[in-house]
């Protein structure tokens, strides 16, 4: 049986990241770039090589894949203005959804609302929020993201993985089922069996 997903697979802004994503037979690519000055400094990259570089991989990368997004890395703590031009940049070269990450985990509501308003006035391309939770509001930022109109948001179960951990699928669900704001798919009562299933294989 065939499960209503599409895998994807995430790459940095490398042609051989993209290519072992290719090979692995995935229908989708998520291409990762830096976009605040700390991290362009840490990779020793300008904004120049980052629009050279959206506008050669996002092309080459569509030959292959059905669906080709990019991420904005360290999101949360970029300049508004070379976000923004990120976000156009990424639109025009054709990504069909641009990821904002908190990379660090430094995100609130209400600054989630205000990002996510701003970047809504220069495109309409689908975003999607990339929320870490050091602080304790991975959650709530997702739900935030959805609440203003991103499209889509990272989760995992039980918010296992990276660093602090991410959203957590079941605490998102359930939060957006008793909101009465969206047409939930998931099915709530299968939540617990799965964070169990995951907790005792981690």
């Amino acid at each position: 049986m065939r499960l209503p997903l599409r895998v994807t697979s995430w790459a940095r802004a490398k042609w051989d990241d993209i290519e072992a994503a290719r090979q692995s037979g995935s229908e989708a690519v998520h291409i990762s770039f830096p976009v605040s000055a700390l991290y362009l400094q840490l990779m020793e990259r300008s904004y120049e090589w980052v629009q050279e570089q959206l506008s050669e991989l996002i092309g080459k990368a569509k030959d292959y894949f059905e669906f080709v997004s990019v991420g904005a890395q360290d999101a949360t703590r970029a300049d508004i203005e070379l976000l923004s031009r990120f976000v156009c940049d990424a639109s025009a070269a054709g990504a069909q959804r641009i990821r904002l990450a908190d990379t660090v985990g430094i995100a609130t509501p209400i600054s989630v609302m205000h990002l996510i308003g701003e970047l809504q006035r220069v495109t309409s391309v689908d975003l999607e929020f990339h929320a870490h939770n050091d602080l304790g509001m991975a959650t709530a930022n997702a739900f935030t993201a959805l609440a203003v109109g991103c499209q889509a948001v990272s989760v995992s179960v039980t918010g296992l993985g990276e660093r602090a951990g991410n959203a957590a699928l079941e605490e998102l669900a359930i939060a957006l089922k008793l909101s009465g704001e969206f047409e939930a798919t998931i099915k709530t009562e299968m939540l617990s069996s799965l964070c169990e299933t995951v907790s005792k294989a981690a």
